[in-house]
């Protein structure tokens, strides 16, 4: 599992598999070839570690 997190809000984008996470961003954030910036920040994948209960 994976989170992208935004690295000055800390807002968490997307949880799920790294293939999710990028569909799940490019559904919300589609490229357009006049933006230089697509998304609002600098994004971090990050991988979470599962539970151990």
């Amino acid at each position: 599992m994976f989170k992208v997190i935004g690295e000055m809000s800390g807002k968490i984008y997307v949880t799920g598999t790294r293939a999710d996470c990028f569909r799940e961003l490019n559904k919300q954030y589609p490229y357009k070839k006049q933006q230089d910036t697509v998304y609002q920040e600098v994004l971090l994948v990050v991988k979470i570690e599962k539970e151990v209960v």
